[in-house]
């Protein structure tokens, strides 16, 4: 199932990869699956529904920068922009030269 779900994403057929996802999800509940559903939800532009997903991967893994950035984006996408800068500044802690994080940072800024 999460095989077929990483084809059907990967080809931007967002609701056959959730139907398939969601299967994995509960055959197999990884990070990994976990991962690919909330990035399918981006693509769905469920961001709400995406960060809930980033922010529990984010609880066992609060360092990890691409979950950090992915948060940010969902929480810019759905008009929290302060937390989303919070979000990037974590990134940017752990890993200063994320030039992707500090992009995003400089343009919520300009947003403000």
């Amino acid at each position: 199932h999460f095989s077929a779900g990483k084809i059907y994403y990967l080809q931007k057929n967002y609701d056959k990869a959730q139907s398939f996802l969601i299967r994995a999800l509960e055959l197999n509940p990884s990070e990994e699956v976990k991962n690919l559903l909330a990035l399918n939800y981006i693509g769905q532009g469920e961001f709400e529904k995406a960060n809930t997903i980033f922010e529990s991967l984010l609880e066992k893994n609060p360092q990890n920068t691409n979950l950090l950035l992915n948060s940010a984006k969902c929480l810019e996408k759905s008009g929290d922009l302060e937390k989303a800068k919070s979000q990037l500044k974590k990134a940017l802690e752990v890993f200063p030269e994320f030039d992707e994080a500090k992009d995003l940072l400089e343009t919520l800024k300009i947003k403000k």
